[in-house]
């Protein structure tokens, strides 16, 4: 079960986070991403596959120094409610960096006040002539 501080932490910033009043990084891990608080203290939210393909959720928290001071997983969390915290904490945080909502928004304005949506993308054909010694064959 997920310790009572760190839930408490987690819901705060996936609420703050679904309001759009948290700033979210993406970090060189993949489906990881990085929250900068205050004097260098940070959290990261990861999405990681374990064995006999289960997905999980970590939450890593670092003080100012860059050490690791918490880390969490719901990789065997047995309760259903704190593996829903984590989910939900990690889509909010994915969601906010790619700014989905926005585009989710925008698609939706567009494609109701136009009636052809879609631009079709021509094929460009270099002739060999262009093609140098050194240019890849795209066969």
């Amino acid at each position: 079960m997920i310790p009572e501080r760190l839930k408490k932490i987690v819901t705060l910033l996936r609420d703050k986070t679904s309001e759009k009043k948290a700033i979210w990084n993406k970090t060189s891990g993949q489906d990881e991403y990085k929250l900068q608080i205050g004097e260098g203290s940070s959290i990261v939210v990861s999405f990681d596959y374990g064995n006999y393909n289960s997905e999980y959720i970590t939450i890593s928290i670092f003080n100012k120094n860059g050490d690791m001071v918490e880390r969490y997983d719901n990789e065997n969390e047995q309760d259903e409610d704190s593996s829903k915290l984590l989910w939900s904490f990690h889509k909010a945080a994915r969601d906010s960096y790619y700014k989905v909502e926005e585009t989710m928004e925008h698609l939706l304005n567009e494609i109701s006040k136009q009636d052809v949506v879609g631009i079709k993308e021509e094929k460009k054909i270099i002739p060999p002539a262009m093609l140098g010694d050194d240019d890849d064959l795209p066969f």
